[in-house]
């Protein structure tokens, strides 16, 4: 993506109009700023480039880009920054 306008309709089509790894990449980074419910830092560069490796090692799927989310250090060991509602 180097920053010209560009149309499409939907994910295939933006996959095809793009470099699919950083298409991938913003994908990951996003699910994981999601599921650790706070803003992706340079301390999670690390943990990032590793679920993405994994991912593309397993063919990419969504199932494994959450597994591999959900089973990282910082998802497993940092407290939630949610309150739960009463």
């Amino acid at each position: 993506m180097d920053g010209r306008r560009e149309s499409f309709s939907g994910a295939v089509e933006l996959e095809k109009s793009s470099p699919g790894s950083e298409v991938r990449v913003l994908l990951v980074k996003n699910l994981y700023s999601y599921a650790l419910g706070r803003s992706f830092t340079d301390a999670d560069e690390t943990t990032l480039s590793g679920i993405v490796a994994e991912a593309q090692k397993a063919g990419f799927t969504m199932k494994e880009v959450i597994h591999d989310i959900v089973t990282s250090e910082p998802f497993r060991t940092e407290p939630s920054t949610t309150q739960e509602r009463t």
